[in-house]
């Protein structure tokens, strides 16, 4: 069992790296939509 999950924890984490290197503009601009998000939310209280 332990060993499934090991697999597919390697496989989703070689996946995100290769999106990374892909897109690293999509990865940082989400990151920025994210943060900006949650900025407004806390100004709003």
């Amino acid at each position: 069992m332990n060993e499934i999950f090991f697999r597919v924890f390697v496989y989703i984490n070689a996946r995100f790296w290769e999106i990374l290197h892909e897109s690293p503009d999509f990865f940082f601009e989400y990151s920025r939509k994210r943060y900006h998000i949650f900025d407004n939310e806390q100004i709003k209280e």
